[in-house]
């Protein structure tokens, strides 16, 4: 059993960082005759507990390898990494997870991590501080 602090729940959203532009800026799935298809987006993971308490560090993905707007910031309470399409992989969700795992493992803490079905959060080492539960297709809402 766990208490409210030690149960965690992440979830990932795309974040188009640049839609308050002059053009009409369009998703993926959406037609766009006055404008064009935004490219300009980051993946960004957010973590934080049941009793509200406590957030874990952020995950972002963008297609920068290196971010100048990052350059000054000697501490920040975020992961950034980089890929072409700005998306999730496996290996990003897991160099993130274990980072996380490392630091309950200083605390001496045991948590729960619930987390969305997705291709990219199934395929990563066992953590010893972490268990994963993965929740059901179709149960975290749509947007």
């Amino acid at each position: 059993d766990y208490e409210t602090d030690d149960v965690f729940k992440a979830d990932e959203t795309g974040l188009f960082f640049q839609c308050l532009s002059r053009k009409k800026v369009a998703f993926k799935v959406e037609e766009c005759p006055s404008g064009k298809q935004s490219k300009l987006r980051v993946t960004v993971l957010l973590a934080a507990n049941q009793s509200g308490k406590e957030k874990l560090p952020t995950l972002m993905i963008g297609p920068s390898k290196k971010t100048r707007c990052f350059a000054k910031i000697n501490s920040f309470a975020m992961m950034y990494k980089s890929n072409q399409k700005s998306w999730m992989r496996s290996e990003i969700f897991g160099d993130w997870l274990k980072g996380i795992d490392k630091e309950m493992a200083k605390k001496k803490r045991r948590i729960l991590f619930f987390m969305g079905n997705c291709n990219a959060h199934s395929n990563f080492p066992a953590q010893t501080n972490i268990t994963v539960k993965f929740l059901q297709p179709n149960t975290t809402s749509k947007s």
